[in-house]
C-alpha cells in the first residue's frame, strides 16, 4: 500500500508541474481599487452604525433575555413600572406562539427608557435581562410609510395586511376595512401542519379606488387592538400562502375553474 501512496504522490507533483515553454497559472490578485473600494464601503456603513447608535431613539429601549415560557402581558407589567408604555413588541414563535426571547419597548417619555436602562443585568423570572437603547428609530407610524411607498398598478383591486393578531378570523379583516368599498374577498394565511394564522392576509376590492383610500388611511385601521401594515398587492401570492389542503393559491383562475380543481403545487 504504502509504494502505491507513493508512486500517487510522484505523479501528483509531476502533473502540478509546469509544462516546459509554458507560464504557471497566476494566482488571482485583488486589484487594489476593488479592495480600496470595499474598504471606503465598509467604513461608511461603520460611521453610519456609528450615527445610529449615538442618535437612537430616547424613547425606546431593547431587551432581551426573556424566558420563551413567559407572557407578553408579564413583560408590559415589568415596563410599565417605569413609565406610560406607548407601544411594546414582544414578538412570538409562529408554531408554539412562544415568546422569542426579546422586545422592543416605547415609552412616552424618555425619561422612562432611561429608567428602564439603569435596569440593565436585572433578573426577570430567573433570566438576566440586557436592555439598552434602542440603536434606530422604529415607530409604527414610519413603518407604514415606508410599507405603503411602493407605487400601485392602476387595475390593482387587492392589498396585502400584514402585523394581524393570530386569532384573527376572516370576518375581522372584512369588518375593518368595508368603510373603504365593497369587498368581494378575504383570505388568511396559515401554517399547514398547525393550522394557525402567519399573521398576514389578503382583502380583495371590487374598485381600484377602495384599494389608494385603504393604503391612505391605514392609521385608521385597528384589528383586535393593534396597527395593521397595509400596502399594494404584488399580483402574485407569498411563497409561503397555501390553502387548507397544502395547495399553494394561485391568483389567476380561469372561468369555471376553482382553487380544489388546481394541481397540486408541493415543495419536495
Amino acid at each position: 500500500v504504502s509504494k502505491h501512496l507513493s508512486t500517487y504522490r510522484k505523479l501528483t507533483i509531476e502533473m502540478s508541474d509546469p509544462i516546459e515553454g509554458q507560464q504557471a497559472p497566476k494566482k488571482r490578485i485583488r486589484s487594489k481599487k476593488k479592495r480600496k473600494q470595499t474598504e471606503d464601503s465598509k467604513e461608511k456603513k461603520s460611521a453610519v452604525d456609528e450615527k445610529m447608535a449615538v442618535e437612537g431613539d430616547d424613547h425606546t429601549v431593547y431587551a432581551q433575555g426573556f424566558p420563551f415560557v413567559s407572557t407578553d402581558e408579564n413583560v408590559r407589567k415589568f415596563f410599565e413600572k417605569f413609565g406610560t408604555i406607548k407601544e411594546l413588541n414582544a414578538p412570538k414563535f409562529h408554531d408554539s406562539n412562544r415568546l422569542l426571547g426579546y422586545a422592543v419597548v416605547t415609552f412616552e417619555k424618555a425619561e422612562s427608557a432611561s429608567k428602564a436602562i439603569e435596569q440593565n443585568g436585572c433578573s426577570f423570572e430567573g433570566r438576566y435581562l440586557e436592555i439598552e437603547k434602542s440603536k434606530k428609530i422604529t415607530t409604527f407610524f414610519e413603518k407604514q410609510t415606508l410599507f405603503s411607498k411602493k407605487l400601485p398598478n392602476s387595475e390593482c383591486k387587492t392589498i396585502f395586511v400584514k402585523n394581524l393578531p393570530y386569532d384573527v378570523t376572516e370576518q375581522d379583516l372584512k369588518s375593518a376595512f368595508d368603510k373603504f368599498g365593497i369587498i368581494t374577498n378575504a383570505r388568511l394565511a396559515e401554517w399547514g401542519h398547525t393550522k394557525l394564522k402567519k399573521g398576514f392576509g389578503y382583502v380583495d376590492f371590487a374598485d381600484s379606488s377602495s384599494v389608494t383610500e385603504a393604503i391612505k388611511q391605514q392609521m385608521t385601521v385597528r384589528i383586535g387592538g393593534r396597527n395593521v401594515l397595509v400596502s399594494f398587492d404584488e399580483g402574485r401570492p407569498k411563497g409561503s400562502f397555501k390553502l387548507h389542503n397544502g395547495m399553494l393559491y394561485e391568483k389567476n383562475l380561469k372561468k369555471g375553474e376553482s382553487q380544489l380543481k388546481k394541481k397540486a403545487k408541493f415543495r419536495h
